[in-house]
């Protein structure tokens, strides 16, 4: 008899276990990276390591172009999303940037995120050093955003318009 109570617990405890395993595979998991779904993620795109590597390609040519002081470059590498297309970055625009290049000289810069949520809004979040010291106050967060027109991604600035992901806000 008392094996035979043992034998039915066992047995219901191995049969509640297996319902519930069951069970949670239907509902949606509580974990953090699935509270937050941003509406901008493309079901279409197809992300791959190739664009992951084009986008961090650019990003770090164009920052390492600002770190040698060659805006020239650094700026002919800057579009404005134009539609399905990119147009390169007006005079008047080119001329504010490069001022504010020319006041927060990069001294050194490290890609903090690098978020591809579809061809047209994706963004890559980074922090420059300029000035002499490494406090907190010689530093700076700036945020680019790459556009993939066809094959190819180009940098382009974010206007007033862009709305940045709110996970990352505060990074």
């Amino acid at each position: 008899m008392n094996k035979t109570l043992k034998f039915i617990f066992g047995l219901s405890v191995l049969c509640a276990s297996f319902i519930s395993c069951s069970q949670k595979k239907d509902t949606p998991s509580s974990d953090k990276s699935d509270w937050y779904i941003d509406q901008r993620q493309s079901e279409q795109m197809v992300r791959t390591m190739t664009d992951t590597l084009a986008v961090l390609y650019n990003v770090k040519k164009y920052l390492d172009y600002q770190k040698a002081n060659e805006l020239d470059s650094a700026l002919n590498m800057l579009y404005i999303p134009d539609g399905d297309d990119v147009l390169p970055l007006p005079d008047e625009k080119k001329l504010v940037i490069r001022r504010t290049m020319e006041m927060f000289p990069i001294r050194d810069y490290k890609i903090d995120r690098l978020n591809l949520f579809s061809e047209s809004t994706s963004e890559v979040h980074y922090t420059i050093q300029y000035g002499n010291s490494d406090d907190a106050l010689s530093s700076m967060k700036c945020v680019i955003v790459p556009v993939r027109v066809g094959y190819y991604w180009y940098l382009t600035i974010p206007d007033e318009n862009h709305q940045l992901n709110p996970e990352t806000l505060g990074e």
